[in-house]
């Protein structure tokens, strides 16, 4: 419900535990998602591309077709996570054969954009994804199906708009530099090479999508988004999103949880009009490696800006995104502040603004119209009731209720799956 990094697969791995799911299915975005879950001896297990469902015994996990493929990048997550003890086989994981493939060269072409906008770089992970996405829309992606086929792929191949080559042909010396092996154009024999093993790896994983979704009418499957609301590539804050529809969720879908943290983070380009002081930004984002839940990107590492919860953006994104119920997360990381503020409005020129403007040269120039809270000192990380929180801390969760118009049903109070409150 804000920029990504909500805590989504911590969601997800509870519900896991807590409800009974047949199947977990991302339906969107790419590699370009940092989704984190915490085991129960402490250790992070991070997925870009494939669903936060893996690590549960019996649940089958889908690719589908919205879901931009980097095969090289699957098929290194897929070996980490056997490396980490779980099974990944073709009994818990599948690839609906329709979705987009990234390769290589929407890599080296989101590189060369981001480098060449300089000041104005919209802050992208490097993924290809806006590359992938644009070859998708101009009729010009590769599936999955066609991948995993040598016959499919060499023809895909050899039959690349002139536009590309023309592109890599502009860019050898810098690519040659780097010592990449399309740096004369996109090389045919080079690139079914480089794929062959993921090509090899990948097939047995394909699956028939629709085939799938039938199977599922009658059993409890669980859709995974990706990224955040105020990224969606026509709803958010444009041109700092991603290249999906992150408020789009699947027709079939009973209910939708909206997931947000109580405060509120954001990496890449763009505004973020309740940032934090320096020294308030420095103790909600910890430290890499030794604070749980420091807010660093899962997939970059970039440090997160960090800044007080907004109840615009909020509003806009349970609105658009026909929120039903809200998640609240990382609650337990505003512990010790004794005033805790919340953007209600903001100011433009003067003018006082209740909504999310629709205007981008606006939003860049907005600034937050806050509104105090009461804090509070005790650390709330062993809490598991309503009851155990501090009266203050519960009177901040109605307020941010009473701002969304949505009821929160959950709040976390640490990155474990354990460490969740329901308050129905």
């Amino acid at each position: 419900m804000q920029f990504g990094d909500e805590g989504k697969a911590k969601v997800i791995d509870y519900f896991l535990i807590t409800r009974d799911y047949d199947a977990v299915a991302r339906y969107h975005g790419g590699g370009n998602a940092g989704h984190t879950q915490v085991d129960r001896h402490g250790n992070e297990v991070i997925t870009h591309i494939i669903p936060s469902g893996i690590r549960k015994k019996g649940v089958y996990n889908a690719i589908l077709s919205g879901v931009m493929v980097d095969p090289l990048e699957a098929v290194k997550e897929i070996t980490e996570l056997r490396e980490m003890g779980y099974k990944v086989n073709i009994s818990n994981l599948g690839i609906s054969e329709r979705a987009q493939i990234t390769l290589q060269y929407h890599k080296d072409f989101e590189r060369r954009q981001e480098r060449k906008k300089g000041g104005k770089a919209v802050g992208t992970t490097m993924k290809g994804i806006s590359p992938t996405a644009v070859s998708t829309h101009a009729r010009e992606g590769l599936r999955f199906a066609e991948f995993v086929d040598p016959y499919y792929f060499e023809k895909f191949l050899e039959s690349l708009p002139k536009s590309y080559k023309n592109f890599f042909e502009r860019m050898t010396s810098i690519l040659r530099k780097s010592g990449n092996v399309v740096a004369n154009g996109v090389n045919v024999r080079k690139y079914m090479e480089m794929y062959e093993y993921a090509m090899n790896f990948l097939r047995p994983f394909k699956i028939d999508e629709a085939d799938f979704l039938e199977r599922m009418k009658d059993k409890n499957l669980l859709y995974e988004s990706a990224q955040g609301a105020l990224l969606d590539v026509v709803l958010g804050t444009v041109p700092y999103v991603t290249a999906s529809e992150t408020c789009n969720p699947p027709a079939d879908t009973d209910k939708i949880i909206g997931v947000s943290k109580a405060y509120i983070t954001r990496v890449g380009g763009g505004n973020l009009p309740t940032r934090m002081e320096l020294e308030e930004e420095k103790i909600i984002r910890g430290v890499r490696g030794e604070t749980a839940g420091a807010e660093f990107g899962a997939t970059t590492g970039r440090p997160r800006n960090c800044g007080w919860f907004d109840g615009i953006i909020a509003k806009f994104a349970a609105r658009e995104g026909r929120v039903d119920n809200v998640f609240l997360t990382k609650l337990d990381r505003l512990s010790g502040f004794p005033e805790i503020k919340v953007a209600t409005a903001y100011r433009y020129k003067g003018d006082i603004i209740k909504s999310f403007p629709a205007e981008r040269l606006v939003f860049e120039e907005v600034e937050p119209v806050y509104r105090g809270f009461p804090g509070w000192m005790d650390d709330i990380g062993d809490a598991r009731e309503p009851g155990d929180l501090p009266q203050n801390t519960r009177n901040y969760v109605k307020r941010l209720e009473d701002m969304m118009e949505r009821k929160i049903t959950h709040v976390s109070v640490g990155p474990k799956a354990e460490q969740t409150i329901e308050l129905i």
